[in-house]
Formats: C-alpha cells, structure tokens, sequence
C-alpha cells in the first residue's frame, strides 16, 4: 500500500479534539485517490468514519468520499447518515447515495425529500432520486417517487407564481428551484412528438390550477400516467417527469 494513503488512513482513525481538521481532510484527500474503491482498508476506514464517535466534518466528507469513489456496500450505512443529526452529514449522504444509483435506496431518499428539514437535503435528495431513476424508470419505487417529486414541484412552482403576483418586485430577484425544475420541461416539449405533448400540456394544465386538492392532483397524475403509456416509442410520464429534477 502507497505509504501517502497509509498515513491518511492513520489520521482518519483518530479522533483527536486538538486536531479536528486531520480527519475529515484524510476523508477528501482518500476520496480522490484512483483505485482506492478497490482497497478493502480504505473503505473499511471511510465507512466507518460515517459513525457518531467522529466529529460532524468528518462523518460528511467520509460520505462523500464513498460517493466519489463509489463504493456500493456502503449504501447501507449511508441509508442511516440520512438521518444524522448534521444536516450537512445529511445532504452529502444523500448524494452519495446518488452516486451509486442504488434502487433500494429510493424509499430513504424519498423520505429525506419529503420530510427532512433542511432545503439543502431535500434538494441532493432530489438530485439523487434523478440520478438513480434515470436507468431504472419502470421500477415501482422509483415511478412513485418521480410521481411524488412532480406533484410537489407543481404546487410549489404555484406557490411562487402566487408570491410574485402579490409582490411583482420578487419576481426578478426570485428564482426558485421548482420554476428552474419546471421550466426543463420546454426541452422536452420541443423535442417530443404529439402525444407526449399532450401529456405535459395537461401537466401545464395542472400547475396553473389554484383550487385542485392533492387528492384531486394525485387522481389526473395517475390518469396522466395511464394515457402516457400508450405514447410513441414507449416513453413513459415518468420519463417525462424526469425533466422536472
């Protein structure tokens, strides 16, 4: 083993209060090493830095070590960081997590985008859902989050309409996430064929829409769903959906 990584793994293994900085600088410099994914001590060390023995900049950029270098049997250990007190711990899991497009972590990550706190989170763990499901869009797990992330991007893009209309001088200085998100959509709709542009009208439809309940939105996504199945060359709403994240 390369006597540079013996040392780094040597300051990870220790906590030391006078010397903070030691460790999770090991982290980073770790995750950017080739081929250190295939070093057993290497990843043996970095997952267990994502522990609550290790301070709070450590157990992040262990994280994102894992991420970078992508070590898949971590995403166990990552799954449970998405619920670490330090949200930043939270958001590089979540990309981490990402990374490694690891389908059984979509519940988890769905979780953190629905409930977590922190907007930092919920938008890596967003992010993430988008990297996993782009190859795994007929799977069950991620259709229903793709769904779920759709739905609450159109309510909160209307949630920004309404706050510029009451107060215009917003509308230069805000840009939130959900317009950003929801604006992706013209490149689908320049590209796509008809009946895919029937789809995201009705999504358009949808999102102008002030008074629908979410059991209402949640009902004409579903038929959305149902009638995008029949679309040219098999592409999917939740294909479509994807250019929502």
């Amino acid at each position: 083993m390369d006597q540079d990584v013996n040392t780094l793994i040597s300051k990870l293994k220790v906590v030391n209060p006078n010397n903070p900085d030691s460790q999770w600088d090991a982290c980073i410099r770790l995750g950017d090493i080739a081929g250190a994914a295939n070093d057993k001590e290497v990843v043996d060390v970095l997952i267990e830095a994502l522990g609550p023995q290790n301070f709070a900049l450590t157990r992040a950029h262990a994280a994102e070590a894992l991420g970078k270098l992508g070590v898949k049997q971590a995403s166990e250990k990552l799954k449970v960081s998405l619920k670490d007190p330090y949200r930043l711990v939270r958001s590089y899991s979540a990309r981490a997590l990402g990374k490694l497009k690891d389908v059984d972590a979509v519940q988890a990550l769905r979780y953190s985008y629905e409930n977590d706190e922190f907007f930092g989170v919920r938008a890596e763990a967003a992010e993430a859902l988008g990297e996993i499901c782009s190859d795994n869009v007929e799977s069950e797990e991620c259709k229903e989050a793709l769904k779920t992330l759709a739905m609450q991007i159109l309510v909160k893009k209307q949630e920004e309409e309404n706050r510029t209309k009451e107060d215009p001088s917003q509308k230069k200085r805000e840009k939130s996430e959900a317009t950003k998100a929801y604006n992706k959509i013209s490149k689908v709709l320049n590209e796509a064929d008809e009946s895919i542009d029937s789809v995201i009208a009705e999504l358009k439809e949808l999102s102008k829409n002030k008074d629908i309940s979410e059991e209402e939105l949640q009902k004409r996504l579903d038929d959305i769903t149902e009638k995008s199945k029949r679309t040219k060359n098999g592409v999917s709403t939740t294909r479509i959906m994807m250019g929502f994240i």
